[in-house]
Formats: structure tokens, sequence, C-alpha cells
């Protein structure tokens, strides 16, 4: 059962009492107060349909009005073409075509004969011309307005005849030319912004990119191998051009480092490093297996500043190949991160070098750091007894170790980790991992082997 809600009155709302509702109330009478009610009267429908009918009814008018507009328009718009056939009808009765001809026949031959002589035929576009010409002062221009602003277009066609001969002329010239005319080019070039997206995608989705680049490198450094057999006869060269062989750059740079006659040498143990990371190529493989620890000692070549490397790759070259070598590097790093090998130990310290020859010091302490968390792994699982896998085992353990320690020492040694403060936070403590390395090192039974190798790298600092 629905109860209607009763309103009270004035009195009874201002002091919060009930109210029965009734005139006087109950409360109101009692008190002899004046019983007032306040009702909020909204108006009748019959209001609201009228009001409703109103809007629609201007909607009406206002469309109507526009539809009036549009049709004055094209009312005028007639008159006006009605105007222009008038006047060509005109102008074609002053200068018609032809006359006709008279015929005066005789008894011994018949002569055809004109009145009058044939005016000039004028052409339809130059009569149209003509008429475009006497009315220009009258017909207005087309426009383009904006409606949201004050922006307007003024253009020189007065006519839609004016606009379709412009149109046809464009259409002509762009279909029947075999030159595409001033402002449209033939090969746009592609956007900055949109190469450099392109060479990023690449990057990201294609590993191979710099390999290609190498290719590239080395078909254009092949006859800088040394300054005496560079070919000078371009059509020689032409002809029968100096290709390297894969990985060839890379081999050479190699070879200049092992015959450079300087202090680096005692970074790595030349026969170790080519047994470890070098690996020879089999028969069924097109191109050896490059390790990631070769690709950062190249990039590390790469930033020295030498003779025997300038005999190799031009001085211009160098950071490219730099570059190059350490990216390939990096990616391998990345397909591997959850490996503990020696060649990872030997490609961080390598990178690390790399970016300190760079003056880039905050990516050398990142990679000298992860070379030293690499480095304590590799001795947890090397060199740890109780380990199921140790170099006592292998038959070249000795000379692993060696490599080892060496690659240790040449991070420290060579990044001058006390020089700075922020070098002194992250120094790399060397003792842990000489107790293990001594232990199976060949130093071990050649004692001036250790001493040798600190008063090397004293000497290089």
């Amino acid at each position: 059962m629905n109860v209607l809600k009763k309103v009270p009155c004035e009195e009874c709302r201002n002091q919060k009492r009930r109210c029965n509702g009734n005139h006087p109330c109950e409360r109101c009478g009692r008190l002899q107060l004046a019983c007032v009610y306040l009702k909020n009267s909204t108006p009748d429908d019959a209001e609201f349909i009228q009001l409703a009918k109103e809007a629609a009814l201007n909607e009406q008018v206002a469309f109507l009005e526009d539809q009036l507009d549009e049709m004055d328009t094209a009312v005028q718009t007639m008159k006006q073409q009605q105007r222009q056939q008038q006047q060509q009808q005109q102008q074609q009765q002053q200068y018609p075509t032809s006359d006709t001809p008279s015929l005066t026949s005789d008894d011994n031959s018949s002569v055809d004969s004109h009145d009058s002589p044939t005016p000039p035929i004028t052409n339809s576009r130059d009569s149209y011309q003509l008429t475009t010409t006497n009315r220009s002062s009258s017909t207005p221009s087309w426009t383009l307005e904006v409606t949201k602003g004050s922006l307007c277009f003024k253009t020189q066609v007065k006519t839609h005849g004016d606009l379709l001969y412009h149109a046809q002329n464009l259409t002509q010239v762009i279909q029947l030319n075999d030159i595409i005319p001033f402002g449209v080019p033939r090969d746009p070039d592609r956007c900055i912004l949109m190469q450099t997206m392109g060479v990023r995608l690449l990057y990201k989705s294609n590993k191979t990119r710099y390999k290609n680049a190498l290719l590239i490198l080395e078909n254009i450094s092949g006859t800088w191998k040394n300054d005496d057999c560079v070919n000078n006869d371009l059509a020689l060269t032409a002809t029968n051009p100096v290709l390297s062989p894969p990985l060839g750059t890379t081999l050479a740079l190699v070879f200049a480092y092992v015959e450079c006659p300087h202090f680096y040498h005692w970074a790595i143990g030349i026969p170790t490093f080519y047994r470890l990371f070098i690996q020879p190529l089999m028969d069924d493989q097109p191109v050896p297996p490059v390790s990631s620890a070769l690709y950062a000692f190249c990039a590390v070549i790469c930033t020295m500043n030498c003779d025997h490397v300038s005999k190799v790759l031009p001085g211009s070259l160098l950071p490219y190949y730099g570059q190059f070598y350490y990216e390939q590097a990096r990616l391998s790093l990345a397909d591997r991160f959850d490996d503990t090998s020696l060649e990872l130990v030997t490609t961080y310290v390598f990178m690390a070098v790399y970016h300190w020859n760079l003056s880039q010091e905050d990516k050398s302490i990142r990679y000298a750091d992860m070379a030293q968390r690499m480095a304590y792994l590799v001795l947890a699982t090397d060199f740890d007894e109780t380990s199921g896998q140790q170099y006592l085992d292998n038959s070249n353990s000795k000379d692993d170790t060696v490599h080892f320690y060496r690659i240790i020492t040449y991070l420290k040694q060579t990044c001058a980790y006390e020089k700075g403060k922020e070098w002194h936070h992250s120094a790399i403590q060397v003792e842990p991992f000489l107790q293990p390395c001594q232990q199976h090192a060949s130093f071990r039974t050649n004692p001036g082997f250790y001493d040798t190798m600190l008063t090397t790298a004293n000497y290089r600092n």
C-alpha cells in the first residue's frame, strides 16, 4: 500500500514538529499560529508540450532558412551560367563559321561560288578565354573560408569551367610527361625518425647486422694490410678486388697484438688463449664459431694506439671495428647470462677495459663488478675441492688457472682502481683469487713466476 508523504506547514517545519497535514494543523490550531503551507508548483503538462512544440518549430524554421539560402545560391549560379551561355551564343552568331553558297548555272557549265569570303575560324577555347576576361571584373573569385577562424584562401578560379580547365592541365602534365614536375619528388627521402626506428628494430630483432657491417668493412679495408701493398691501379682493383676471408681481420688484429713488443702481453697467455677462444675451422663449417672473449679482446685492441694495429686497419676505421666487436661480445653474453665459465670472466674483463679506454668509467665499473662476481662463481665451482667439476681432472688445468690469474690481475692493474674514489670503493681484491690459484697454477713449481707477474704489473703502472 502506497502512503502519500505529507507536506508539513512552515511552523512545524521550522520547529521540527510533527504535522498532521490539516488546514490548520493540530499544533497550529492549539497554539493559535498561522498555518501556512508552501507547495512547489510545477507547470502543467500542456505547458511542457507547448514548449517542446515551439522548440521543434524553431528547429524546422532554421532548417528551412538554410535550405532557402542554398536554393538562392543555386538560382544565382544558374542565372550566371545562363548569362554566360547567352554571351557565348552571341559571340558565335557574330562570327559564323561558314556562309551559304549560291549556285549560278550557265548553259555550258555550272560554277560554285561564294557570296563573301569565309571569316577565320576561332578556337572555342580562345573565345571562352575572351569571355572570362571580359567578365572578370563583374564575377568574383572563388574563395575558401574556414568557419572557425579568419583564414581565407583566394584563387584565380572564377567559374566552374576555369576549375575544370586547370584540373585537366594538371592531370595531363602528370600522366603524359615522362619527367615528374618540380615539387613532386621522385625518390622522397625517409624521415630521420623512421630511419632511427628501423635501425633499432633491426638491431633488436636481427643479430647479423654487425656481421654484415664487418664484411663490408673488410671489403673496404682489404688493401690496408700494409702501406707497401696498396694497389693504386683503380682498373685492376675494380676487376680483381682484394677481399678478406671471413674473420680475417679479427685474426690479423690478434697477430698484430702478439707481434707488438709492448707491456700488454702479460694480460693473456698466448697458447692458452688460442686453445680456449680461437677454434679451428672444420670441414663442415663455412664460418668457425667465434668466442665472445675473442670479440671483446679485439675491441680492446682497436682502442690501442699502436703502429702494428694501424697496418691492419686505418685509424679512421678502428672506432667502428671496436664498436662492432664490442656489440658482438655483448650480444653473445645476452644469450649466456646464466652460465658460469672462464670465457665469461674473460669477456667481462675485456669489456670493462674497453670502456675504460674510452673514458666511460660508469660502464667500466659495472662490467668490472660483473667480472668480479663471475670470478667468484668460477672459484666456487671449478677450484672447490668439494665440487664435482675440478680443474684437477683436466690436463690443461694449470694453464687455465694461470689465465684466470692473469686476466684478474690485468683488470686490476690496467683500470687503476686505487686512483679514484669511485674506483676505490669498487676495487677488486685479488688476494682471495690467489689462494686457490697458487694450488694449481704453473708458478707453484716455478716460484719466480709470481714475482715476475707483480713486477711487470707494477712497472706498467
